[in-house]
């Protein structure tokens, strides 16, 4: 069963948008993502929706968070952090439907 998107599809499209970009790319994080997402999310949270998307996005964060910190570290377990992602990315935009 598919979800109901918080707000509005642009909410929905930015944070997929922002991860997406995290996982098309090798090296270090685009500036600016982790405090852009974060206020997404914020923003979100801070007005009390019940939606169950914005968990999702709290996840995603917190994979990022992990990313950044794994790229001091070796390729491998960077690699295998940004596929985690990928597949959250894939399941958030397949839940989804717009309501």
């Amino acid at each position: 069963m598919a979800l109901c998107a918080y707000r509005n599809p642009e909410w929905l499209s930015a944070v997929y948008a922002m991860v997406d970009e995290v996982c098309i790319q090798d090296g270090a994080l685009p500036p600016g993502t982790i405090g852009t997402l974060a206020r997404l999310i914020d923003t979100a949270d801070g007005d009390r929706s019940t939606d169950s998307f914005i968990p999702r996005a709290q996840a995603m964060l917190l994979t990022i968070h992990r990313l950044r910190a794994s790229l001091t570290q070796t390729d491998c377990q960077a690699a295998a952090i940004r596929g985690e992602l990928r597949q959250m990315c894939n399941d958030w935009i397949r839940s989804a439907r717009f309501c």
